[in-house]
């Protein structure tokens, strides 16, 4: 049975479509896959914690503890575990993003090797 132009054409186009979301697919995989071995502070984080202007808020002046005091005394309390709630935000963003990709990939693939076995079935049985 011969197909017409329009199915050929129909099924070669949904075969590249799905290759070029394959592709992107792999980048956001790839990114993802960054983002949970080496998780760093998004924009969310820098825009959440930045004063008026976009600077970052500057500590009140202390007159009674000399500077290097001051900076061994660590992050004031409300600041302590910030740097673990960023990084796990930032794991579990990049897993969000490893899951989808995945996911997307899979059906690109489904989607090329099922129209790519569609357009080719008739080469098989006319071969046979």
């Amino acid at each position: 049975m011969q197909r017409s132009l329009v199915s050929e054409i129909y099924g070669y186009a949904v075969c590249l479509l799905a290759i070029v979301v394959a592709f992107a697919a792999l980048a956001g995989t790839i990114h993802g896959a960054f983002g949970i071995a080496r998780p760093a502070p998004g924009p969310t984080f820098f825009v959440q914690h930045r004063g008026p202007f976009g600077q970052m808020p500057a500590p009140p002046p202390k007159a009674d503890v000399p500077f290097p005091d001051a900076m061994d005394a660590g992050p004031p309390p409300q600041l302590r575990g910030m740097r673990e709630r960023v990084v796990a935000g930032a794991r579990f963003d990049g897993a969000a993003h490893l899951t989808t990709s995945l996911i997307v990939l899979l059906a690109a693939g489904g989607l090329f090797f099922w129209h790519w076995r569609w357009l080719h079935e008739p080469a098989r049985a006319a071969a046979s």
